[in-house]
Order: C-alpha cells, then sequence, then structure tokens
C-alpha cells in the first residue's frame, strides 16, 4: 500500500494523490541507485514505465491499497531475474524520489533487529531454553505488526523487551532470509542512537553488552550471521560451539585461558576436534626439525595463503621462536634475505607445495639440508599449515585481535 512519507501511517493516499504520470515519469527517469537495475548498469529502461502504470497504480479511494509483492518484483523482470532480492532497493528510490513510502512488508514478514551501542559495546540477548532457537544469541527486536512502520516497531519491541522509551535510530541493513521450511522474511538492522531508560532484561535468558569484535565467541542466528560479517569484519560463517556443550572443547580453553574461535567452529564435529588437536601436537609440536625453522614453514604457507588467523597466530609464535618482525616483513613479502641455507631450502619448499601441491623443483635443496625423518616432519607440517589456512579461510574465521 502506498502512504504519504512523514504522516500518519492510517492516512491513505486519496484525493491529494500525485498525478500517476508525474510519478511513473520521475521513477522511470531515475536509475535505481548509483548501480543501476540494468545489466549495463545504466539504469531502468523506458520499457518499465508500462509496468508502473500497471502493477504501481493509486487509485482515489480510502480504503488501503494492496500491492502484491510479485508484482512489485516484476518491475525487474527485464533482468529475466524472479526473485524479491531488488525489492528493498526499488523500494527505498520510491520513497525518497517521490516523497511516498511503499510498504515492502506486503506478502512477507519484516523483522526489526536494535543495534544498541554504549561505550564501545553491543547489547546481545540470548533466546531461552524452551523457546524455537533455544539459547541462541541475536539482536532485541521482532516482527513489525501490519499498519506498523519498522522504526515503530523497533521502539515498540525495545520497550517490551528492555523496558526503555522513545528509542530512535536509523537503518543500517537489510536483506531477505529463509530458514529451513519457513517463509521468507526481510530483515532490518537498525542502529540505535537514542533512547530513554537503562536496558533491562524482560524477556530473555540472559543480556551482555559486548565488544563488537567478541561477537565471534557467541552462537548467533542463522538469518543475523550476514550482518554480523559486515558489522564486526570477522564473523565466522557457520555457527559458533559455546564451550558449556562440549567439554573437551571447554577443557581446551580453560588451558589455554583464552577463547579460540578455531576451535569453537571445529566443535561442529565434536570427534574430528578431538582427534585432530592430538594430531596437530605431534606435527606442529616439538620434533627433529627446530622450532624455528617450523615457525618460518607454517608463517610461510599463511602468508602464501593469506591467512588472517594463522598468520597472526604464528606471528606470536614466531617471535617467541626467535624471529625477529624484520624478518617477518621479508618473508611475508616472499624475500630470502636474513635467512640460513637451511632455513631458505624450507621456505621454498614451503612456498612450491602451498603454490603447486608439490616439490619437485625444491625437495632435492631440502634433502641436502635435511634427512628423511626431518623432510616428512617439514612436509607434514606444510601439509597441516595448508589444512588451517583453508579451513580459517573458507569458513571466515578472524583474529580476535
Amino acid at each position: 500500500m502506498f502512504r504519504l512519507r512523514g504522516q500518519s501511517t492510517h492516512r491513505i493516499i486519496h484525493n491529494r494523490r500525485p498525478e500517476l504520470s508525474q510519478f511513473a515519469a520521475r521513477l522511470t527517469g531515475h536509475p535505481f541507485g548509483e548501480r543501476g537495475s540494468g545489466r549495463d548498469r545504466r539504469g531502468a529502461p523506458a520499457h518499465l514505465e508500462p509496468h508502473f502504470h500497471r502493477d504501481l497504480s493509486v487509485e482515489a479511494r480510502a480504503e488501503p491499497q494492496d500491492v502484491p509483492a510479485s508484482r512489485i518484483r516484476d518491475l525487474d523482470r527485464h533482468c529475466r531475474r524472479r526473485e524479491f532480492a531488488h525489492v528493498p532497493r526499488i523500494l527505498k528510490v520510491i520513497e525518497k524520489w517521490v516523497g511516498i513510502h511503499v510498504c515492502s512488508n506486503i506478502g512477507m514478514l519484516q523483522v526489526v533487529a536494535a543495534v544498541l551501542e554504549r561505550d564501545g559495546r553491543v547489547l546481545i540477548a540470548q533466546r531461552k531454553p524452551g523457546q524455537s532457537h533455544a539459547l541462541q544469541w541475536e539482536f532485541p527486536g521482532g516482527k513489525v505488526e501490519p499498519g506498523e512502520t519498522p522504526d515503530a516497531a523497533m521502539a515498540r519491541e525495545l520497550h517490551e523487551e528492555l523496558g526503555i522509551a522513545d528509542a530512535r535510530g536509523r537503518e543500517i541493513g537489510r536483506y531477505v532470509f529463509s530458514y529451513p521450511g519457513r517463509a521468507t522474511i526481510e530483515l532490518l538492522f537498525i542502529r540505535v542512537d537514542a533512547w530513554s531508560g537503562e536496558p533491562d532484561n524482560l524477556v530473555f535468558h540472559d543480556l551482555r553488552w559486548e565488544l563488537p569484535r567478541r561477537l565471534v565467541e557467541y552462537d548467533f542466528l542463522e538469518g543475523d550471521r550476514d550482518f554480523l560479517r559486515t558489522y564486526t569484519g570477522r564473523m565466522p560463517s557457520v555457527k559458533t560451539v559455546d564451550p558449556s556443550e562440549n567439554e573437551f572443547l571447554k577443557a581446551l580453553e580453560s588451558k589455554s585461558g583464552k577463547p579460540s574461535p578455531f576451535f569453537r567452529v571445529m566443535a561442529n564435529r565434536p570427534e574430528a576436534l578431538k582427534n585432530f588437536v592430538p594430531f596437530y601436537g605431534s606435527v606442529a609440536g616439538p620434533g627433529s626439525v627446530e622450532r624455528r625453522t617450523k615457525e618460518l614453514v607454517y608463517l610461510t604457507v599463511s602468508y602464501t595463503n593469506e591467512c588472517a588467523f594463522c598468520s597472526w597466530a604464528h606471528e606470536a609464535s614466531g617471535r617467541k621462536a626467535g624471529i625477529t618482525d624484520d624478518q617477518l616483513k621479508i618473508l611475508k613479502a616472499g624475500g630470502e634475505e636474513g635467512f640460513s641455507d637451511a632455513e631458505l631450502a624450507a621456505i621454498r619448499y614451503a612456498r612450491e607445495l602451498t603454490m603447486t601441491a608439490n616439490g619437485t623443483k625444491s625437495r632435492d635443496a631440502l634433502k641436502a639440508h635435511y634427512n628423511d625423518e626431518q623432510v616428512v616432519e617439514l612436509t607434514m607440517l606444510a601439509a597441516i599449515a595448508n589444512f588451517t589456512n583453508r579451513f580459517n579461510n573458507g569458513l571466515a574465521i578472524f583474529p580476535d585481535a
């Protein structure tokens, strides 16, 4: 349905509606944002105008006029795509350029998520055990009711869930999402800039103010994860397991004294985690090759694969093994200055093995400095480094730094 921007949601356009010819002319003359709506990125084609006349008509009557979402979708059919992905963008352009608000939740449920920030932290909430998606984390918020704007829904939900009033904010993200076996929803994320009162936990299992970079440690609703990857820059593409759900993981983090997103993600396959840890220790731990050389090999692989997590972790352990910051910079740039002949042989072998999955050009030089046991150890080390690199990069696991 159409509503005048800035007016009550119950004041429907009727007697003072804009002329349809002006309405269509302004829309078809606009390129639908900087990217354009056509594949050639030149904006809306001329033949789009008839679709507005047919599909988005405004009639002179007082009753709300429903515009099926499928008809809005068809406005983009010149691209031969039948999907809802472009609907929010089209509707925002209509509102900006014509001064008319077109509800996009006709036929599709809208859900608002409120991102409250204070002192560098963000407020997150944990669902109760008896709810669907029990004990998973989310942002406060909820469904947009019929006849309600997203901003009004956000303010109402925050009053009901946190006891705060006069919440105001701005939209910072939206997309369409579908949970398996459930209807498609449109998720709107609103950064809340101001509110009255102190947030109180009225409906959740738990409520926390957390650093954005630490959100990676929480098992968030699947629908929130795309937003979190943008918001934090470091959110894994799958859920992380809470240590309370896995005794082996709990013992690992208790021993290290800090959470590990790598282990929390791998804990989705508990037996794999349990078997991986001792295997990793037997390869990357003490062996027949000195620690400094092993760190150089692991870093060579990680730099070659551009793995942020493994590079970050092994830069720290590499420094403890005697690798200087200047040597780290040289290694990262692909240089070879400042290393011994034996170290260079291992570095070149690790780099070739990573880039080609072979070692024909560097293997003989490696064997000139290391015995068979050491060659096997270095090969296994490069192989497991490639494994952890691909695991981290593939699942978007980033360092907690």
